[in-house]
């Protein structure tokens, strides 16, 4: 999988074994604005794709087999905000460490979750 995704242009950052059998946690690397976008989808069509062609099939459903107990999948998406080449996540003067971007970026991801749930997690 790390080869092919190489080979689609999707930098592999850590590739590793995780609790349920065939499951793996893959990091790519950390992108810009569209970029960003682009190499989640890339990346997701690439998996698939890839195990396709060995005779698997890759998903990313919590638990793609009914009635399996144990462990399930998740996905997740981490966030930076950035002005120039600086964190725009960060102040040390307020009691929780967030700049006032970072609070207003948290306010417009929770007051939008249901309408970004579309796009964040079709299945």
């Amino acid at each position: 999988i790390a080869e092919g995704l190489l080979e689609v242009g999707v930098d592999v950052k850590t590739l590793n074994c995780e609790y349920g059998a065939g499951q793996l946690e893959i990091t790519i690397a950390p992108q810009r604005g569209l970029a960003a976008a682009d190499a989640a989808a890339t990346f997701k069509t690439a998996v698939k794709e890839i195990a396709a062609r060995q005779g698997l099939r890759a998903t990313f459903a919590s638990k793609p087999m009914g009635g399996v107990k144990g462990v399930g999948n998740g996905g997740h998406l981490n966030f930076s905000l950035w002005e120039g080449e600086k964190s725009a996540q960060h102040d040390p003067k307020d009691a929780d460490g967030l700049s006032r971007t970072a609070r207003h970026f948290l306010a417009g991801v929770l007051a939008h979750a249901p309408g970004l749930e579309a796009l964040a997690a079709p299945t």
